[in-house]
């Protein structure tokens, strides 16, 4: 048997607490004819309860059961509704009551604020006509339904259909039930879902307050029903085995739950004594009614429900209404007062004639109440723009005031504090920002203030800019020149700010004036100058001042030149140092000419003392000749730039390639050339660098190289400036980076005699073309020795012997015949004259007996050492020097 929605009695203003403050009249007569109909249904209610009650019992008796099949009933007349009918709550009770009352209106098609129906923002939109898929379409958060929604209640929302479900929760529902997308979203699915959703949240709770809230978690219009009336509609739902309560004709037969059955016996079930009215849904089912809808009680109560309901809506969707009205007129109390009336005119134009009064009568209530609020934010307004705007005139007053006591611009001051005076007055009279006298007195004590303070503060970037001045003054003066703004000495203030700058810098510049050429002069002719200033007598008080400053330029000019000679005479000399060319490669010519010139220059400072050891080139030229020779450049740039460098500065240049920031391999070769060696020794270790860098040579162990210095080299090396560990370290590393270069030819397996003679190479040995070795390490007199690039160590060991020994040669070797006189003449001519030892005239056959050593000291100088017993004996000249041969003159 079909539920029966049950009409209750219910206080007159319950349901209009939640769309207005206060009750109408209106309300209280709906209530009254609603309640008529409620008395004259009653009997009949109450007969159909208890057979329901009675039909419950029957149906829970039987097994293997059907459903027994409704029984028609004749329709009772009733009165017409006339042209009010609103839409229709379905005909149910429990679970399903409550939801149509409190959120879809029965209306598998509701959408919020029932904007479906004509005249709403999606009227003609039907949802229970659309497949699921189309519906969460239609919900998406992006959606214009839900972008409509949540500036309806300031956040996004998309109740769809009877139980008014969200997108969101639609979603997860159709997934856990493994609906498909084109399945209709009609009463069954949508009652499915419902179901889904209840029995879940009922099943999260045990107890009647949690279930309770459960269900107010899941429908939120379950917070206006009573404990008592949602526990009734929770038991009938689980009584009914969680289904939400649809009528017998909308299930298959045998499916219906709770659906009176009998015994496979045919068992006899009794009927109802009156057989229910038969209607047909908008869904198009037949359904069975204990009334007829046309029962005057039902019409009565019926339409005064549809009065209540239509009133309530029109209040809640005026209240929207006139609230963004107020938005539109904001700051505009007259413009919406006028647009509200309107409005409200409108309305209840459209509106049945027994409900015109009363609405208009509760609009015009709601938009006069928005009015004055409109009005009092208006007027808040203004106040406010009143408040900043004298706020910002003062503040501006106030600055000019404190910036012309600060500049000492009295009479602007005094009309800047009149105006702010001024403002300040009309501020204290302002309503509702309760500015005090005592506040306006603050403001002016606090512009002088701030005088105060711009004026210490622009003292001090004038202090800041007069020493500034004075310190360009004082650097150009030390390096003899002129600076713009000396008058500044001739203004008092500057004297008060900085005394001492500002006697350091007249001093400075009464130096450059009374001895221009004073700092032409290298640093020992200046000492000469001071020196002799200071002895003369002092003819006027002025002069008492040029010896501090001679003394500052002098220490300036010994720093500067330590630093960077080549900068220092750019600067300061009135003879410049010829400029650096930039690097072609092309035509090397033109760069190779000016590092020539720049080397007889800097020769020259040393000439004139300015230096003792030339510097050839500026800080930022070797900055851009290490650019130029780095490893990021081309082998064949690198190598080009390298020989330009030797050929322009000759034997210079290693002293050149040590001022440069470059690696071991271009410094050393770089030296080796300017001393003679091969022109393409740099090009071949920079080729064999690039390949070891690249990973394409087979390189020796470390130790292999180790020993093979040791045996082969050692003994040459000891007391050299090559040995050093930093020395001997970018020693092999050019000698690997030839090793490298040769090892790359095909077939090579690696070969102790090719690194000896990478390291020879390193050394400066080549061939000379009759294939002997000169440079690099030999044999000289029984000892290894390192000797001279381009010297053969057996032909000068030769010529040795026969110009000081007077021997001659036979197949045997040197055949000794000593000449003191032709001697005496040689060691004259290589050395300067004899060499001794232990003050004694060094005995020849130490020679002949390879007891001395030739130790280079640069060049083709060499210095001498007797070996005794492990301990080495330096030789002397009769005053005690070192004795010094070169051997280039033998």
């Amino acid at each position: 048997m079909a539920e029966l929605r049950k009409i209750t009695k219910r206080a007159p203003l319950s349901g209009f607490s939640q769309v207005g403050p206060e009750g109408g009249s209106a309300f209280k007569a709906f209530a009254d004819v609603a309640q008529q109909g409620y008395q004259l249904l009653k009997p009949a209610l109450d007969a159909a309860e208890a057979e329901y009650g009675a039909e419950v019992a029957r149906r829970q008796i039987g097994q293997n059961a059907y459903p027994l099949a409704p029984q028609s009933q004749p329709a009772t007349s009733g009165g017409d509704l006339g042209s009010f009918s609103p839409d229709t709550p379905g005909q149910s009770g429990g679970l399903l009551g409550l939801i149509d009352r409190t959120e879809g209106g029965g209306n598998y098609s509701t959408l919020f604020g029932h904007s479906q129906r004509e005249g709403g923002a999606f009227a003609g939109m039907d949802v229970s006509k659309m497949s699921i898929g189309e519906v969460l379409d239609f919900t998406k958060p992006t959606g214009a339904y839900a972008q409509w929604v949540a500036k309806q209640v300031g956040r996004v929302a998309t109740p769809t259909g009877r139980f008014q479900i969200v997108g969101s929760t639609l979603r997860n529902a159709v997934k856990a039930l493994g609906l498909g997308m084109d399945a209709a979203f009609d009463a069954t699915t949508q009652d499915r879902i419902a179901a889904h959703l209840a029995s879940n949240r009922l099943r999260s709770a045990s107890s009647p307050e949690g279930k309770r809230q459960a269900m107010r978690a899941e429908w939120e219009g379950f917070k206006h029903v009573s404990d008592a009336e949602l526990d009734r509609a929770i038991a009938d739902f689980e009584g009914q085995g969680s289904s939400i309560g649809r009528d017998a004709s909308e299930f298959p037969q045998g499916t219906a739950p709770g659906a009176p059955t009998v015994q496979d016996s045919a068992a006899e079930v009794l009927a109802p004594q009156a057989p229910p009215t038969l209607v047909r849904t908008s869904e198009g089912k037949i359904e069975p009614r204990m009334h007829s809808p046309l029962a005057e009680g039902l019409m009565l109560a019926t339409s005064a429900a549809a009065q209540t309901g239509y009133l309530s809506e029109m209040l809640v969707q005026g209240g929207t209404d006139i609230m963004g009205l107020s938005q539109n007129f904001a700051g505009n109390p007259a413009g919406f007062q006028q647009a509200a009336q309107a409005y409200i005119d409108q309305a209840v134009k459209a509106a049945p004639a027994m409900m015109k009064g009363e609405l208009r009568s509760r609009l015009t209530q709601d938009s006069q109440r928005r009015y004055l609020g409109i009005m009092e934010e208006h007027q808040r307004e203004v106040r406010q723009r009143a408040n900043n705007s004298s706020t910002a005139l003062y503040q501006r007053y106030q600055n000019d005031y404190a910036e012309a006591l600060a500049a000492g611009n009295f009479d602007e001051a005094a009309s800047a504090r009149g105006l702010l005076e001024d403002i300040l007055t009309a501020r204290e009279s302002l309503p509702g920002v309760a500015w005090t006298r005592e506040q306006s007195e603050n403001v002016i004590l606090g512009a002088q203030d701030t005088a105060a303070r711009i004026a210490e503060q622009n003292r001090q970037k004038v202090s800041a800019a007069v020493g500034g001045e004075l310190d360009v003054m004082i650097q150009a003066a030390d390096a003899g020149r002129l600076a713009g703004g000396e008058a500044l000495l001739d203004d008092p203030r500057t004297w008060e700010l900085h005394p001492e700058k500002a006697r350091e810098a007249a001093s400075k510049i009464a130096l450059r004036e009374a001895l221009p050429g004073f700092y032409q002069l290298p640093p020992s002719e200046m000492d000469a100058v001071i020196a002799q200033e200071a002895a003369r007598p002092v003819g006027e008080g002025w002069e008492l001042d040029l010896l501090k400053p001679m003394r500052d330029a002098r220490d300036l000019a010994v720093r500067d030149l330590l630093s960077d000679p080549i900068t220092y005479a750019q600067e300061r000399l009135a003879q410049k140092p010829p400029a650096v060319d930039a690097i072609n490669m092309e035509d090397p010519q033109s760069f190779i000419a000016s590092l020539a010139a720049r080397r007889e220059y800097a020769n020259g400072m040393v000439e004139a003392g300015f230096v003792t050891t030339p510097a050839f080139l500026s800080k930022a030229e070797i900055g851009t000749l290490s650019a130029a020779l780095a490893k990021t450049s081309p082998v064949e740039m690198r190598a080009a730039v390298a020989g330009a460098i030797v050929s322009g500065f000759g034997e210079d240049a290693a002293q050149v390639f040590k001022a440069l920031n470059t690696d071991a391999v271009t410094t050393w070769g770089g030296a080796l050339m300017a001393k003679g060696g091969p022109g393409n020794i740099v090009a071949e270790a920079l080729q064999g660098q690039a390949i070891i860098d690249q990973h394409q040579a087979q390189m020796p162990e470390e130790k292999d190289w180790r020993t093979i210095v040791q045996d082969s080299f050692r003994p040459a090396l000891a007391g050299l400036p090559l040995d050093t560990v930093q020395a001997e370290a970018d020693l092999m590393q050019f000698a690997k980076a030839l090793y490298a270069n040769r090892a790359a030819a095909p077939g090579f397996d690696g070969d102790e005699a090719v690194m000896t003679e990478a390291i020879q190479a390193a050394l400066g040995q080549s061939r000379d073309p009759r294939g002997e070795p000169i440079g690099g390490v030999q044999e000289f007199f029984g000892n290894q020795v390192l000797m001279p690039i381009g010297m053969n160590a057996e032909s000068t060991q030769k010529a040795f012997e026969e110009k000081l020994l007077g021997g001659a040669w036979s197949p045997l070797g040197p055949i000794w015949g000593i000449n003191e006189d032709q001697a005496s003449a040689f060691w004259e001519k290589i050395g300067g004259g004899e060499p001794f030892i232990g003050g004694e005239p060094l005995p020849l056959p130490m020679i002949q007996n390879g007891d001395i050593r030739f130790v280079p000291v640069g060049g083709t100088r060499y210095r001498m050492e007797v070996q005794r017993s492990g301990a080495a004996l330096d030789v002397h000249t009769p005053e005690g020097a070192l004795y010094i041969v070169d051997l280039a003159r033998i």
